[in-house]
């Protein structure tokens, strides 16, 4: 087996005299790297003045070293030093263990103490432990402060929902909150339930305060007329397919809620390219609608934006596309953009701890956008990117990757050193060493050869991200042998699950796994979001199929993917690491 090392040159015997032994030192020198030289590793940036913090976690204190340690950690994480404020965290843990300075904390210290804590245990993504530390310190917070504590917790324990699952014993505080993120999770099917299931919250836990959030509920309906709902999508031309996945997915939701009781939504489609979408915008109206969805096309959702603005009291809209740049849009939002998964799995790079990314994709225009987006925001960070490798389906990828690496580089100089010195050379070829971490925007079979020839070309040890494209619906056991250790960033849907609702979904139409399978969970999300918007406080994060959905300032709704690795043969959950909340 090759190893992965510097190359070696060994001359064969032979007479080559003093200014031959000169000559090869030379040659050696300027040829056995392979590559840029990596420059240092780094740990997280260092905040400014953070060479003034760091002495200080280890200078002899007196009896207040721990307030001074915490006073080191807060100003470290108000600084975005998470490495410093992670040394903080430890070296006060290990204090308060080895002595009996844990009770001799006052209110305030040990309410700071938690708060420390509970960021740093956010952006590691252990959102029950950073809810459940601030929880726990209610009782050592003024009066007034205890409801901001609940805030606090259940904005973090609501940052993936529905939560994890709530460990045996340990967490008791955090019981509650955790019940009612399930409650409300398990009203994403049918937003209707929502203020029911806060009041059965409530009656199952009385006397817990209620999140401030969920205190100012949207009116509601009178007689609970369900939503009529007009939906604008091209069912001609070229996105005729599209369209048709979507409005399976939009019916998939309303059986769904009518098989729970709910009367449903009285759903009309209207065609906006077979008439144009001026015409299908006033028969649309016609319809007397509460909701408009739709329409798909880019340049169609800022037309239709320019038609609504005409219109002084024109129903709600949620787009399934972005408006042009530069429009100022008066309507909401939504759409399953290469851009946000690419920035996405760039931050979680970062916060992962890796700074330089190699990145292999696909030439087609949805990977080129995911590519640069990741390469953009990466670098943004503070992070280089060695390459961005495209790549053509039908070339050899095993070529691609050793171009990517370098190995070819090594492997020529090699041969330019035997020439020079005309004798035989035994060699090793090594791959570049300026990349710790390599991310694959590929199609599944293309990913899994990718990451052979990674393997093969001595970067087996690189950490490997890959983009939810690559995961098939229905991996063999060699792929799956073959993608071991992968992180993919995956959709809820993709992910599947063990509920009924899930599977009577995928039941009723069996392409949802095909390759339009992520249109047909964008129509059942876009059919529940209409629902949630209604009846959801604003600012309550949307659990969807298409990812967890959260509200923007600019009437975007923007969506986090989650995280899984294959391990052994099989998908396993890893957490997704959140920026620090602000203070």
């Amino acid at each position: 087996m090759r190893r992965n090392e510097a190359e070696v040159y060994r001359s064969a015997p032979g007479k080559h005299g003093r200014w031959g032994l000169l000559l090869l030192a030379a040659l050696l020198h300027a040829c056995t790297s392979s590559g840029p030289t990596p420059p240092p590793k780094d740990s997280a940036p260092q905040a400014p003045g953070g060479d003034k913090l760091t002495p200080l976690l280890t200078r002899p204190q007196d009896g207040g070293q721990v307030e001074a340690l915490l006073q080191q950690g807060e100003r470290a994480l108000g600084a975005g030093d998470l490495a410093t404020a992670s040394a903080a965290e430890a070296q006060i843990t290990a204090r308060l263990a080895q002595q009996t300075e844990a009770s001799d904390l006052s209110p305030d210290l040990a309410l700071r103490w938690a708060r420390l804590r509970s960021a740093l245990a956010f952006t590691d993504g252990d959102t029950l432990r950073s809810a459940a530390l601030l929880l726990q310190t209610q009782t050592l917070a003024p009066p007034d402060q205890r409801q901001l504590l609940v805030d606090e917790a259940f904005d973090r324990l609501s940052a993936s929902l529905p939560p994890p699952a709530l460990p045996p014993q340990g967490m008791n505080a955090l019981a509650p909150y955790h019940d009612l993120a399930e409650a409300l999770a398990a009203c994403a099917s049918l937003p209707a339930r929502l203020p029911q299931a806060i009041a059965a919250w409530e009656a199952r836990w009385p006397g817990t305060a209620l999140p401030s959030l969920l205190k100012n509920l949207p009116p509601v309906v009178e007689g609970g007329a369900p939503l009529r709902i007009a939906v604008l999508l091209p069912f001609t031309g070229p996105l005729q397919g599209a369209a048709e996945a979507l409005r399976d997915g939009l019916l998939a939701a309303q059986f769904e809620a009518q098989r729970q009781g709910h009367g449903g939504s009285a759903l009309r489609f209207f065609d906006t390219r077979a008439a144009g979408l001026s015409t299908a915008y006033g028969q649309a109206l016609s319809f007397q609608p509460d909701q408009l969805l739709g329409p798909l096309e880019r340049d169609a959702v800022s037309a239709l934006d320019a038609l609504r603005r005409d219109e002084p009291k024109a129903p709600p809209l949620l787009a399934l596309n972005r408006p042009s740049l530069g429009s100022a849009p008066t309507l909401w939002s939504y759409a399953l953009e290469p851009e946000v998964e690419g920035e996405q799995l760039a931050d979680q790079n970062w916060r992962a701890g890796h700074r330089r990314l190699l990145i292999l994709h696909d030439e087609a225009p949805w990977a080129q956008r995911l590519a640069r987006a990741a390469s953009t925001h990466f670098e943004a960070l503070g992070g280089i990117v060695a390459r961005r490798q495209p790549f053509s389906p039908n070339e050899d990828l095993g070529a691609t990757v050793a171009a990517a690496l370098l190995v070819e580089e090594g492997e020529a100089r090699s041969q330019a050193l035997q020439r020079v010195l005309r004798v035989p050379l035994e060699t090793e070829p090594r791959r570049r060493q300026d990349v710790d971490s390599v991310l694959l925007i590929a199609e599944p079979l293309q990913g899994q050869t990718l990451k052979s020839a990674l393997a093969y070309y001595f970067a087996g040890d690189l950490p490997v991200w890959a983009s939810s494209q690559g995961l098939a619906s229905d991996l063999s056991a060699t792929a799956l042998k073959d993608l071991e250790n992968v992180t993919f960033s995956l959709t809820p849907w993709q992910l599947g699950g063990p509920d009924p609702e899930s599977e009577r979904l995928r039941d009723a139409f069996p392409d949802a796994d095909g390759p339009l399978g992520l249109l047909y969970a964008l129509g059942v999300d876009a059919w529940r979001l209409a629902q949630w918007q209604r009846y959801a406080p604003p600012g309550l994060p949307f659990p969807g199929l298409t990812g967890q959905l959260a509200q923007a300032a600019d009437q975007r709704w923007v969506r986090t993917l989650r995280l899984a690795t294959i391990e052994r043969g099989a998908l396993s959950p890893a957490p997704v690491r959140f920026a620090l909340p602000a203070p």
